[in-house]
């Protein structure tokens, strides 16, 4: 039988790369973008990061870490 649990947090839904669900991917995007190179988020953008990550509709703020991915000016290139 196929599992739609997170692998992570267990909630049923639309899982993503390394079966997680779309709220856990986003917080693994945001903890990779906003990286201050120790591995945490720098202090100043965890209030920004913590707003990210419980939006009602995380599939939304994935397709806006996502936007213009290849491009110079996009979403992933501004919170770096």
């Amino acid at each position: 039988m196929m599992s739609y649990r997170c692998s992570r947090c267990g909630e049923e839904g639309k899982l993503h790369r390394g079966r997680l669900c779309t709220r856990c991917t986003v917080a693994d995007r945001l903890s990779q973008l906003l990286d201050d190179g120790t591995g945490r988020i720098r202090p100043e953008l965890v209030p920004l990061a913590d707003s990210l990550r419980t939006m009602d509709s995380p599939l939304s703020g994935l397709a806006w870490l996502d936007r213009n991915k290849e491009r110079p000016d996009s979403t992933a290139d501004w919170l770096r």
